[in-house]
């Protein structure tokens, strides 16, 4: 039938399968000329291809717009589910768009047209020979599919990648002859073509795959589907082929979990036990689906059986069935079945999917946790500072003074250790279409479920040629930046037996084709704090494997394809292991002078201790304005204090906290020993180089707001921060800085200078954590 008696949907899948073809067969030849390093006339055939496959991209980014703008109101004549079908067809020219994407990428630079190329005056003349030579060169290529698809069957390898799959996997997997095909299929689509003749038994067997894509069309377009797409064997065998990579393709969106146990009531049925993933190959609207278990095994099963698998239970809520659903023996539904939210879970997709379905990042590589996390100021060094309320809200639990010294009382806890971050090795970069912009590790404290300290970041500083090993500083200097420093202090309260410190690795990165940025984690791995038999961690050096996945999911390997549980013997199991990604780092005793610091702080803190230092006068100051000299304790009444109202905000902006340190080195040169080691004096310089650098720059009109994950906004501030540094050393005054036209300042409110000796930050965020 032509495509002008077809309504407009309808019209736009056929064009969408003849564009899928055009796709399938300029990739893979794409993909297997670039390999072939010794094609004949290798540039010429390079350039025809990428030119294929960016006309095909034209067409697929003009044949999307078009469905994007259809109407159900326009459409010659009704058509059933018009709108799931139009956002299938979507998604479906959407993942042709990012393959398309993918492969003009690994297009050397020499065949694209945006690079200059010498003798480019013979570049008409090549490609003439290139063109008379076109159909010779197809031959050869259909030749050299037909032997490596004889080869593949002759390895018996899987047409989906499945981890660990048994031997005979792929006899489960595959179904061998026509007629097996057909009853799968049939069972599949029971109800749905009693209607059709006895003429086209035939052609049924052939348009199985057509019959999916387009179930309304009629026994006339099926006919003639059949003389335009007359094929031999080994193009069928390719074009299945095909088919199983869209498949494994779009097998992470396709995830189902049982809630049932399911024994087979027909051969074509597939047995399964509660909890156990299906993945889901075909649908059907009378109820029975065709999946594939983790084994291979494929077969039909109920849909009433299944529930959506949730791979991020500790980012989204878990899809539950509703009061009104019943299940029953036979797996039919007792009342109106919910397919909204099954359609809508099927055609979504998250970044980090799109990025696995290109091979841009390993499978291991997920979203980052705990920059998820750190946009809570719940788990920011802000929370973690305030002084915490007792029970009775009436005083304070964890500041105190102590009346024989008159100063703030020291408060000894369970575990104080100094952890430094030595190095990760073999972590895997990520693939072509991602560049890096920065690589940090997040550390945190963790019991398995909670976090339960704030959230602190270090900076790579420095990676190897091949990018898979990260390096770290630990070295003190005057103008050291503190976000790349690798020593940390670990004090916690929490008695649990599981409790220990996380560490996750992650990325920055940006994606040439769109621009579009994001942190990915690279993997995550715990070091335990508490010993087996309840003693403190051991000061001694740690080398910790890296888990793939997030630290809510067990089991999941960063890069398959090295598996330290797949070794045969002592010997490759050895050298797996060094492949494997690893964090070493070292645990060790707190110096005499950080621990007396230390033991000023909240009880639960983790930070670096490069700004020890500041934390403990920070406190040092807490107690002197809300306990030592007050004259009311009872009193509610803000206290003016700029410096306690904004170091907790700029305690996690490391760039202003290493203009702070910078001032201090400075001024610190010019005091005196005697000065040094009065206390009194040291609290006044500290509000004092506070007041004359941080809050005027945190003041200033033109510095952006604080985005640690973006490196152009840091990189602006640091622009910002170094032209306030030069104007002040240049008039060696704070209040010429302040009084000049040159600098902007916003508008003065009340809230730079009232600290609330009540504020939110004063009670405890509830943490259900179980003691052991």
């Amino acid at each position: 039938m032509p495509f002008r008696e077809l309504g407009h949907l309808a019209k736009a899948q056929k064009e969408g399968d003849v564009v899928k073809k055009k796709v399938d067969s300029a990739i893979k030849e794409s993909e297997k000329s670039i390999k072939n390093l010794k094609l004949k006339d290798r540039e010429a055939k390079l350039t025809e291809l990428y030119s294929r496959c960016s006309d095909a991209s034209t067409e697929v980014s003009q044949l999307l717009v078009t469905v994007k703008e259809l109407k159900e109101e326009d459409e010659p004549k009704a058509i059933k589910g018009f709108d799931t079908k139009k956002t299938n067809e979507i998604k479906r020219l959407e993942q042709f768009k990012t393959r398309l994407e993918a492969a003009l990428a690994n297009f050397p630079e020499e065949v694209r047209p945006d690079v200059e190329k010498p003798g480019a005056d013979n570049e008409e003349e090549e490609e003439d020979d290139g063109e008379t030579g076109e159909e010779e060169d197809e031959d050869d290529e259909e030749e050299d599919d037909d032997e490596d698809d004889e080869e593949e069957s002759e390895e018996g390898e899987d047409t989906l990648e499945q981890p660990a799959q048994p031997s005979g996997g792929k006899q489960k997997l595959e179904v061998k002859n026509e007629d097996n095909k057909a009853e799968v299929k049939a069972s599949i689509m029971k109800g749905k073509q009693e209607d059709e003749d006895d003429d086209n038994d035939e052609g049924d067997e052939e348009n199985d795959e057509d019959e999916e894509d387009d179930e309304e069309e009629d026994d006339d377009d099926e006919d003639e589907e059949e003389d335009e797409e007359g094929e031999d064997d080994d193009e069928e065998d390719e074009e299945e082929e095909e088919e199983e990579d869209e498949m494994e393709f779009s097998s992470t969106m396709r995830l189902f979990e049982a809630i049932s146990d399911y024994e087979k009531e027909q051969p074509e049925d597939l047995s399964f036990k509660k909890g156990e993933i299906l993945t889901i190959v075909n649908t059907s609207e009378d109820g029975w689906w065709e999946a594939v278990n983790k084994n291979g095994d494929k077969g039909i099963v109920p849909k009433t059986y299944l529930k959506l698998h949730n791979k991020y239970k500790h980012l989204q809520e878990t899809e539950t069935l509703e009061a009104d659903e019943v299940i029953t023996p036979t797996g039919k539904r007792s009342a109106k079945e919910l397919w909204k939210g099954i359609k809508t879970a099927l055609t979504e997709t998250s970044v980090s999917d799109v990025l696995h379905a290109m091979g841009a990042i390993p499978s291991g590589f997920r979203p980052s946790t705990l920059a998820h996390k750190f946009k809570d100021e719940f788990h920011r060094m802000k929370h973690f500072l305030a002084p915490k309320l007792s029970t009775s809200n009436v005083t304070y639990r964890d500041l105190f003074i102590d009346p024989s010294r008159n100063r703030i009382r020291e408060r000894t806890v369970w575990i104080e250790k100094t952890v430094t971050l030595t190095a990760c090795r073999q972590i895997p970069p990520p693939g072509a279409g991602l560049e890096v912009i920065d690589r940090r590790v997040r550390v945190c404290l963790f019991d398995g479920e909670n976090i339960l300290s704030n959230i602190h970041c270090i900076q790579v500083s420095s990676v190897d040629r091949s990018q898979r090993t990260w390096n770290f500083s630990t070295k003190l200097t005057d103008n050291m930046d503190t976000f790349k420093h690798a020593e940390i202090f670990v004090r916690t309260s929490h008695n649990v037996s599981n409790l220990e410190l996380l560490f996750e690795l992650s990325i920055v990165y940006e994606r040439t084709s769109t621009g579009e940025r994001g942190e990915l984690s690279c993997g995550w791995s715990t070091l335990p704090l508490v010993e087996p038999d309840g003693s403190c961690v051991v000061n001694r050096g740690y080398d910790m494997y890296v888990n793939g996945g997030t630290p809510y999911e067990h089991g999941v390997e960063v890069d398959p394809s090295i598996s330290r549980r797949a070794a045969s013997s002592a010997l490759m199991s050895l050298v797996s292991g060094n492949k494997q990604p690893r964090i070493v780092a070292r645990v060790s005793a707190m110096k005499q002078y950080q621990k007396e610091w230390l033991e000023t702080l909240p009880d639960t803190i983790i930070g670096s201790t490069c700004l020890l230092n500041f934390y403990a006068y920070y406190r040092h100051l807490l107690a002197d304005n809300l306990i030592r000299e007050r004259i009311d304790l009872d009193s509610t009444e803000p206290i003016h204090s700029p410096v306690l109202v904004n170091f907790p905000i700029v305690a996690d902006q490391l760039d202003i906290m290493t203009f702070f340190r910078e001032c201090w080195q400075e001024q610190v040169k010019k005091v005196s020993y005697s000065d040094k080691r009065d206390e009194e004096y040291v609290k006044s310089l500290f509000q004092k180089v506070f007041m004359e650098s941080v809050y005027p720059v945190m003041m200033s009109a033109s510095i952006p707001a604080y985005k640690e994950e973006d490196p152009d906004v840091a990189k602006e501030r640091q622009q910002e921060i170094r032209r306030f540094k030069l104007f002040k050393q240049d008039h060696n005054s704070m209040l010429a800085a302040l009084c000049s036209q040159e600098i902007n300042f916003l508008p003065f409110q009340m809230s730079e200078v009232s600290f609330s000796v009540i504020g939110r930050h004063c009670l405890d965020r509830p943490i259900h954590v179980k003691a052991s």
